[in-house]
């Protein structure tokens, strides 16, 4: 089994090419469309070790992960000595970078540490003194310069500044990931169906108790929204993110199983339509006055790519591709509607999150740090836009 074959790419691949063919595959061969499981779990098997870079080094090297595989068969050596005079063909093989005879030398592992900056920093660039600890016990420091531009997510290399406990093996590097926080001393008023069971949220609130406000909030609950708007009725909200949102009870990829063209649970359709386009609805138009006293007035309708009809390019997922639509055709009646506030629909890319999955190519906290810088550069006239996180327009 070649990794590189079932994914149906070179071994000279990028991650993004990587990404692309396993999305390709997973859906031809996905077994609730008619695929083979097994290939199916192949062609996992064979992203995770691909898409992981040390992993991906070993398997390029060896032709294995399993490092009990290194070498020769069953990772069999050889260890000819001769006697007075001779020679140990091990110490002669390791002059060319290799072990014991036929495996190739270890390579200590990599680290990634991250490193915060505000928005501001994005554009000014900052350098910072990091220091971080190896697991044999040594402290490391790196002076780390960011340039200008720098985006969330980002990695800056250092080499042989990794790892260093496998004796007489190559140090590993370190990466630098860069993670943009907010600058700003904003009030977030965040609601949760069920705040008690938020961890994150509640661990944000303590650490910011001045900047957070919680409320408990179903939004397919139509009057417990109208209440909360009568609460803050006198309450400008400069950015609405209106983002409630589900693919049933189960995320990615177990919810492709009960909406795909042979299977369809019409009670689950019925419910992503409450929360993905009804919900909305009645969130926009409740807060509709509040956003309007406000001075940025922007109003953002959480979409998706997936409700994109022009990129739908391999079917399933039905329910929540319907619902993504018609929130896309929510948010560009209300652009028109509405010449008071400035209304985006927003494809923040895939996250992973309980709906996206673990498969999901972007963490959370970067998309979201992507999407505030998004939003510092919303115009008026991008009123009625669909717009991906990093204010691209995406094709209806």
């Amino acid at each position: 089994m070649d990794y590189y074959d079932l994914l149906g790419v070179s071994r000279q691949a990028s991650a993004k090419e990587l990404k692309s063919a396993f999305k390709k595959k997973s859906m031809e061969h996905h077994p609730d469309r008619g695929g083979d499981e097994e290939k199916f779990k192949q062609i996992n098997e064979a992203y995770q070790n691909l898409s992981d870079p040390q992993k991906r080094q070993m398997y390029d090297q060896f032709g294995t992960v399993d490092p009990q595989q290194q070498g020769g068969p069953q990772g069999f050596s050889f260890n000819f000595q001769g006697g007075p005079g001779g020679f140990d063909i091990n110490d002669l093989m390791g002059q060319f970078g290799f072990g014991q005879f036929g495996q190739r030398q270890m390579r200590n592992e990599d680290i990634t540490i991250g490193c915060r900056i505000t928005l501001r920093e994005v554009y000014t660039g900052k350098n910072v003194l990091a220091t971080y600890r190896l697991r044999n016990g040594q402290e490391q420091t790196v002076d780390i310069k960011l340039p200008p531009g720098v985006s969330p997510g980002d990695k800056i290399r250092y080499a042989g500044m990794g790892q260093k406990d496998i004796p007489n093996a190559p140090p590993g590097d370190l990466y630098v990931q860069i993670q943009v926080q907010a600058e700003k001393d904003w009030e977030i008023i965040a609601c949760s169906r069920n705040p008690e069971k938020s961890k994150d949220l509640l661990e944000l609130s303590k650490k910011f108790p001045e900047n957070i406000i919680i409320e408990r909030l179903d939004v397919s609950n139509f009057e417990a929204v109208s209440d909360l708007s009568q609460k803050y009725s006198n309450k400008p909200i400069d950015i609405l993110i209106n983002n409630a949102g589900t693919l049933g009870p189960k995320g990615v990829p177990e919810a492709m199983g009960y909406q795909n063209i042979d299977h369809m649970d019409f009670e689950i359709w019925r419910d992503i339509l409450e929360v993905n386009l009804l919900a909305p609805f009645k969130v926009a138009t409740a807060f509709h006055d509040q956003v309007a006293m406000s001075e940025r007035k922007i109003l953002i309708m959480m979409s998706s790519d997936l409700g994109s009809v022009q990129q739908n390019n391999f079917g399933g997922l039905y329910s929540y591709r319907a619902s993504k639509a018609g929130l896309n055709i929510l948010s560009k009646g209300m652009s028109i509607d509405w010449d008071d506030i400035t209304v985006i629909a927003l494809a923040p890319g895939w996250c992973k999150t309980y709906l996206g999955g673990e498969e999901a190519e972007i963490e959370p906290d970067i998309s979201v740090a992507e999407q505030q810088l998004m939003f510092e550069s919303i115009k008026p006239d991008d009123s009625g836009k669909f717009l991906d996180r990093f204010g691209n327009e995406v094709p209806w």
